[in-house]
């Protein structure tokens, strides 16, 4: 697990690294893409976040050490080649607790090659590149458990993504039914998402906000979980329970240090779980 580290005063907030979301632009293409604006500023204004524009690998390096509560993955600069030790710790970062949003520019600009190095390769799932096209989405049965108001359909245009299991699916797509434009997945002790929208329309701006409310909420809930709080880690209601991701580097036969603490991570068991604790 990545460990925390002293942060200097200047680098500190009212809200803490607890509250932090790193918004990832390595390619530095944020600036030039204005119609992503709404959804970075749907973040901004979400009560109780701090948004950080994240530029570069260092910084990136930097701030993750400091656990946020989310990393949106805005672009593609970490599917680079050259990347890896920035999608292992990303990797690490949700097995550990973290949630990853893949969203905003970077569908549009992964290619083959790079779906594979984040998803088969980073974190080991059977996710890939699917079609490329307009259609309807519906919200599925995994998407009305979350206990946000997230929008029951929308029309656009996704990068999708093929082999995502049905449980996995935010949104259903009838005339690909083999393909996904939206998922969200439990990865170890953590979460990732995925939007594949490539032209930021009103319903996904709302989505990716909605996403960070339900995270603001569920994180923290989470991590309560592990430090002992009410013992909530059976399974209901069909919880999902995801394989840990083995360590590259891990080649002797004791698997103890890839064991993960797993949560009861159905949607519709957390909302009740988090209702009555309020």
């Amino acid at each position: 697990m990545v460990r925390k580290g002293k942060r200097s005063a200047s680098a500190s907030s009212s809200c803490g690294p607890g509250n932090q979301v790193l918004l990832l632009n390595l390619s530095g293409m944020l600036t030039q893409m204005e119609y992503q604006k709404t959804a970075v500023d749907a973040v901004r204004s979400i009560k109780g976040l701090r948004l950080s524009i994240i530029n570069s690998v260092d910084e990136f390096v930097r701030e993750i050490a400091y656990r946020p509560l989310m990393v949106l993955v805005f672009d593609a600069g970490i599917a680079e080649r050259k990347e890896t030790n920035a999608r292992r710790l990303l990797r690490d970062y949700v097995q550990n607790g973290g949630f990853a949003v893949f969203c905003g520019l970077c569908p549009s600009f992964l290619d083959t090659y790079m779906y594979n190095r984040l998803f088969r390769d980073a974190f080991c799932l059977e996710w890939e590149r699917g079609g490329y096209t307009r259609s309807d989405h519906v919200l599925s049965n995994l998407g009305k458990k979350m206990g946000v108001d997230l929008p029951v359909s929308f029309n656009c245009k996704a990068s999708m993504l093929a082999n995502v299991d049905p449980a996995h699916r935010l949104y259903t797509c009838e005339e690909r039914p083999n393909d996904c434009g939206a998922a969200m997945r439990r990865v170890g002790a953590g979460f990732i998402a995925y939007l594949g929208d490539v032209n930021n329309e009103d319903a996904t701006v709302q989505i990716l906000a909605r996403i960070c409310e339900w995270g603001v909420k569920t994180i923290p809930f989470l991590a309560d979980l592990e430090a002992g709080q009410p013992d909530l880690s059976r399974p209901y209601d069909g919880g999902i329970h995801e394989p840990a991701i083995p360590d590259e580097d891990d080649d002797d036969d004791n698997d103890d240090d890839d064991e993960i603490y797993y949560f009861g991570s159905s949607m519709a068991f957390l909302a009740k779980a988090m209702k009555r604790s309020d």
